[in-house]
């Protein structure tokens, strides 16, 4: 069940693309409709290993941070905290718009103000509800290798969503794709709410 959690909230981080200005101030890329040049393998594959990286990070992050926590008092906290940004991310659904989700200006090397790798790395970072479930989610976990996979999953998930976009595929701006993400994001909501109440109450 994490496997499918953590990879569903990567896809439904990606309705914060295009979000501006980023949370605290991160360079997370700013997707915008003016033109580019179509972006290659190779930045994207650069862009992808640096928000992997980043994604590890944040995995063993999660796991020491768990360490100076009494268990009970860490799985009460982590899944209460769970369920309420699983509302928040039901709330945020439903409140916005369809994202902005045109070609990727952060793949423009005119446009680039540090290297790719680099901008990947800290967009891993960027706050919001989907980063926030998965790290509470790790932060429960007994093990590193299980908080490693988790934000694992949730880069996957992220990718995979957001790639099409990268590529400047026509039908990823068509309705159905965004609904898709939408219908992901509806998902990961259920799942999490799910999760936070079961594992609340067991803890």
């Amino acid at each position: 069940m994490l496997i499918s959690l953590s990879l569903l909230l990567g896809a439904a981080s990606s309705l914060y693309v295009g979000m501006y200005p980023a949370p605290l101030g991160f360079p997370f890329p700013n997707l915008g409709a003016e033109k580019t040049v179509r972006p290659t393998f190779a930045r994207i594959a650069v862009f992808f290993l640096g928000r992997w990286l980043g994604s590890i990070l944040l995995g063993v992050l999660a796991t020491w941070l768990g360490t100076f926590l009494h268990p009970a008092l860490r799985n009460r906290l982590s899944y209460s905290a769970v369920m309420l940004l699983a509302v928040f991310l039901l709330l945020f659904l439903f409140s916005q718009h369809s994202p902005d989700l045109s070609l990727a200006k952060i793949t423009d090397p005119s446009r680039r103000k540090m290297p790719l790798v680099l901008t990947g790395f800290l967009s891993s970072a960027t706050l919001n509800a989907p980063l926030m479930i998965t790290f509470c989610i790790a932060l429960v976990q007994h093990d590193l290798t299980t908080a490693l996979a988790v934000f694992t999953n949730f880069f996957i998930g992220y990718a995979v969503v957001f790639l099409p976009f990268l590529l400047n595929m026509h039908w990823a701006h068509r309705g159905w794709y965004l609904n898709l993400i939408r219908f992901f994001t509806l998902a990961a909501v259920a799942m999490s709410l799910w999760t936070g109440y079961i594992n609340f109450f067991q803890s």
